[in-house]
């Protein structure tokens, strides 16, 4: 897949963030019903799509296996100012609350997904490695 398609998808998860951040959902409904549970699955989806856009910022941007630890640090950053700006605009929604907390859980995902990717573009081998971070046979990454 080359740049331009991920940066399609990017736009399009970000997109889906926003519209999701748009809907007035409560969940004080289903805790009265799944408590716990509940809230352990929502604070995992934050993680789960901030990973998932942080992964997808990072093969937006990155086209020199050179550049890994730079671009890297611009997915995770990206990812929580992407955050932080989600929080406010779920302040300015009738019926939501934006919350600092989220931007945390947010924050871990984007973190975990960073660390993973730099975990296996030092220490990863073989044809894993090349589709996860997307590396071309002559050892650059994949621009096409």
């Amino acid at each position: 897949m080359n740049v331009m398609r991920w940066r399609v998808a990017l736009v399009i998860w970000m997109g889906l963030i926003f519209l999701t951040s748009s809907a007035t959902m409560s969940s004080d409904n289903t805790e009265k019903v799944f408590g716990l549970l509940n809230y352990v699955a929502r604070k995992s989806a934050h993680v789960g799509e901030y990973a998932l856009l942080c992964y997808l910022w990072f093969r937006s941007l990155w086209t020199s296996r050179k550049r890994l630890r730079t671009v890297l640090r611009w997915s995770v950053g990206l990812s929580v100012l992407y955050a932080v700006t989600d929080e406010v605009h779920q302040g300015l929604i009738p019926q939501r609350d934006g919350a600092w907390t989220d931007v945390v859980w947010d924050t871990m995902g984007a973190l975990v997904m960073g660390v993973s990717l730099l975990w296996i573009g030092i220490r990863g081998r073989g044809s894993l490695r090349n589709r996860i971070l997307g590396i071309a046979p002559n050892g650059d990454a994949e621009v096409k």
